[in-house]
């Protein structure tokens, strides 16, 4: 994150003001929330729920459709989404002039389908996750409507980031601030911001990661059981570094001829990606998933791996590596950001610099030595209980008490 973030949020915010509200903070101040907190600490919320369309949602889709020209915005928009993401973007269509697709999951509240029906919105019903990004990338294709991503992108997020410089500005003696990296905390620092800070990760929800299969996986893709293989997931844009991990490998793959690399996920570099891999003769080496759903395919993905890679630049916490972790797969990662965090302690991970040739061996090693890949995923399956979302929360208890007691 470079210098220029706070003032592109800023920026941001003042591009959006004629199409959204800015939401009032509320002091929430009554006995009963007093008896529970104590009368020395305040709780401000920022009510969203009084933005248009009812979440924060607009902000981020009028962001990225206010940076398309006239022509993307005669062509039309299209989205997937089970409800919020949706209605947002048929009401950020609307106020632009343009038109709107969006693909609802069916069991969507019937609701929201309404509401977008009501901003102009055309609406089609797909039955599951995976078939309605395929269908809105059809859409995509055919009508050469934007796509406009539910929760993912540069443009989104800085609009989402907008709310959170409104809070500033309407509350801005605060006592404390929470982030979830050490490297968010400099970040702050950098700002000027001289709020006292706590470095408070996100947790993992451990229960959600107990019954991944990597063999039904491989079988249902036809990879043989055991072939060495490497897993990504994630968003698959240009700041994941994932072009680096092509390079690895092409040069992984002159030791061990069958190693696959399979990459999970959509984004704005996929056909960058698959030109790329093409150009590097490694179509027999990557195989790109697209959208797996959470709830099924994704976990028995990550279990598939012998090691989970990663190489992102950019990250503010870095959960995916938790999350293959939570499942006992080894991790080779290079430590950037908030990764840092996450890998310092090298617990479950073989830890690399951005280096083709270092990386690759870390992967040859780990990928020859069975013995290291039990070691590290017991490992992982261990270190990983100190993230969970119980451990954060009792630090969170813990930082608030002492915040009320320092008063």
């Amino acid at each position: 994150m470079d210098s220029s973030t706070l003032t592109q949020i800023q920026a941001a915010r003042e591009k959006i003001t004629p199409y959204v509200v800015e939401t009032p903070v509320w002091h929430w101040h009554n006995r009963e929330i007093t008896e529970v907190i104590g009368p020395e600490t305040e709780i401000f919320l920022k009510l969203e729920l009084f933005q248009h369309t009812g979440t924060f949602k607009p902000r981020g889709a009028l962001l990225n459709m206010l940076d398309m020209n006239q022509e993307g915005l005669d062509r039309g928009v299209t989205a997937v989404s089970a409800g919020n993401h949706a209605i947002a973007v048929a009401y950020a269509a609307q106020q632009l002039g343009s038109s709107a697709k969006v693909v609802m999951i069916s069991t969507a509240n019937p609701a929201r389908m309404a509401a977008c029906k009501a901003y102009g919105a055309e609406v089609e019903l797909i039955d599951g996750a995976h078939e309605a990004f395929e269908r809105v990338h059809q859409i995509e294709a055919e009508e050469g409507r934007t796509f406009i991503h539910p929760f993912e992108g540069p443009l989104t997020a800085l609009g989402t980031a907008t709310v959170g410089l409104e809070l500033c500005q309407q509350v801005p003696d605060l006592d404390a601030v929470i982030v979830p990296s050490t490297a968010m905390q400099e970040v702050l620092k950098f700002y000027g911001v001289n709020t006292y800070t706590e470095v408070l990760p996100t947790g993992i929800e451990l229960e959600k990661f107990q019954n991944g299969d990597g063999n039904r996986f491989r079988k249902n893709y036809g990879i043989p059981l055991d072939r060495p293989t490497l897993v990504f997931i994630g968003r698959v844009a240009f700041e994941k570094n994932i072009d680096f991990l092509l390079h690895v490998v092409d040069k992984v793959r002159h030791t061990i001829p069958n190693v696959l690399l399979l990459i999970a996920g959509e984004g704005p570099s996929l056909h960058h990606l698959k030109k790329m891999a093409e150009k590097l003769r490694l179509g027999d080496n990557v195989l790109f998933l697209g959208y797996l759903d959470r709830n099924r395919e994704l976990l028995d993905c990550y279990a598939s791996g012998d090691a989970f890679v990663f190489a992102s630049n950019t990250e503010t916490q870095g959960l995916v590596l938790l999350e293959a972790m939570a499942l006992g797969v080894p991790v080779v990662s290079t430590a950037v950001m908030g990764t840092k965090d996450i890998l310092a302690p090298k617990k479950g991970a073989l830890v690399c610099n951005e280096s083709i040739d270092e990386f690759s061996q870390g992967i040859i090693t780990l990928l020859r030595d069975k013995q290291l890949r039990n070691k590290l995923s017991r490992e992982a399956l261990e270190y990983v209980k100190t993230w969970s979302a119980p451990s954060m929360a009792k630090k969170l208890v813990n930082f608030y008490e002492h915040i009320i007691h320092s008063q």
